[in-house]
C-alpha cells in the first residue's frame, strides 16, 4: 500500500519530467530505476529494506508506463487512438506480464532468487545500451537528413 501511495504520488511529476528530458529521458531514468531495483532486491538482507526496494520498483513501473502510453498517444494518429492504446495495454499488461512471470520463475527456479534479480538487472543495463545506442544513431542519421534537406533547398 505504502509503495501505491509513493508512485501516485510521484505520477504527477511524469508530465514535467517528459518536458525537460522528452521521453528518452524519461525511458533512460526509468530503465536505471529498474536496474537500481533489481541490484537492490539481489543484495537485500533486512526484509525491512523491501519497502524501500518495492517503492523504487513501483516508481520505475508508473514513469515506464505512464511515458509509453503518453508517447503513443502522441505519435499516434486521432482516429486510431483507441485502437492503438488498447493495443499497447494488451501487450504491456497481457503479454509482457504473462511472459516476464513465467520467465522470473524459471529463472529463480533454475538460477535462485540472487542470481535472477542479478541477471534481470544485467539484461536491463544491456537493453539501457541498446536504447542508447539505437537514440545517439537515430539522432546522427536524423540530423544528417535535415542537413542534406536544407542544403538542397538552397
Amino acid at each position: 500500500m505504502t509503495c501505491s501511495a509513493v508512485s501516485v504520488v510521484f505520477l504527477g511529476f511524469i508530465g514535467h519530467c517528459v518536458k525537460k528530458t522528452g521521453y528518452t529521458g524519461v525511458t533512460v531514468f526509468s530503465m536505471l530505476l529498474f536496474v537500481s531495483w533489481f541490484i537492490g532486491m539481489s543484495f537485500m538482507k533486512n526484509p525491512w529494506f523491501m519497502l524501500i526496494f518495492e517503492t523504487i520498483g513501483y516508481i520505475a513501473y508508473v514513469v515506464e508506463f505512464t511515458g509509453l502510453i503518453s508517447y503513443f498517444g502522441e505519435v499516434t494518429p486521432r482516429h486510431l487512438m483507441d485502437t492503438v492504446q488498447g493495443g499497447v495495454n494488451s501487450l504491456f499488461l497481457g503479454v509482457g506480464c504473462g511472459i516476464g512471470t513465467a520467465l522470473c520463475g524459471f529463472f529463480i527456479d533454475a538460477f535462485g532468487a540472487v542470481n535472477a534479480f542479478r541477471l534481470c538487472a544485467a539484461g536491463t543495463v544491456i537493453l539501457l545500451v541498446l536504447f542508447v545506442v539505437s537514440q545517439a544513431a537515430y539522432f546522427c542519421f536524423k540530423s544528417d537528413k535535415e542537413q542534406e534537406r536544407e542544403s538542397l533547398l538552397e
